[in-house]
């Protein structure tokens, strides 16, 4: 009985308690660590394998083309993947080049709205990628060439002015957004019509100078 009574304390003690209830709990933090490396583990390999196929599927489409041949079916199958690769791994740094090359691909084969989802998320989400400001660019670029929708087009040029002011592209957007609509035979008498202008002034002030 006194040893039962012994043991009953022993029990009911403060580090005889603390044992079965902190071990179990001990070992799940461990289980769920480990849990969360081998999904980790498992992630990367999968996130690996895709970017591997993309690769293989790119070099395929790329090869086709040198021969003047378009294999729809890869084009397909590699916008599946691209899709795939951005939904499952948005962290990854290769999302924002496959969102890139996704919209590349859908304005090439006339999806031109799709195109500029992707553009508009590539700089929106990602905008430590170092193409964020070509991704805001196309968006304008294809709003005005093929969405044909001239408001979200200077909308597009205008903020990209606004972020990127000191670009090497900046320039360009302006010259854009300022010929914003016209067809290039507008810009280009625009640009002849200046030209002679300029070249006229510089004449008058030459001779005017000899006098």
């Amino acid at each position: 009985m006194t040893g039962g009574n012994i043991m009953g304390n022993w029990y009911t003690g403060r580090n005889a308690v603390s044992l079965p209830s902190d071990i179990p709990l001990m070992m799940k933090k461990n289980i769920t660590v480990a849990c969360i490396a081998l999904a980790l583990s498992a992630c990367a390999f999968s996130a690996k394998k895709k970017a591997e196929a993309i690769s293989a599927l790119e070099l395929s489409i790329s090869e086709s083309a040198k021969k003047n041949v378009a294999d729809t079916t890869k084009v397909k199958e590699l916008l599946a993947d691209y899709d795939y690769y951005i939904a499952h791994y948005p962290k990854d740094s290769l999302t924002p080049v496959y969102l890139m090359r996704s919209a590349d691909f859908d304005r090439a084969i006339g999806l031109p709205e799709v195109a500029i989802a992707n553009y508009h998320r590539v700089y929106m989400e990602y905008p430590q990628y170092p193409k964020a400001n070509m991704a805001l660019f196309l968006e304008g670029f294809t709003n005005e060439n093929d969405a044909h929708d001239l408001d979200k087009a200077r909308s597009s040029y205008q903020l990209y002015l606004q972020k990127y002011p000191d670009s090497k592209m900046a320039r360009d957007v302006k010259f854009l957004l300022d010929h914003l609509g016209m067809t290039p035979e507008q810009i280009m008498h625009e640009v002849d019509s200046v030209r002679k202008s300029r070249t006229a002034v510089h004449t008058d002030t030459a001779a005017t100078a000899v006098r």
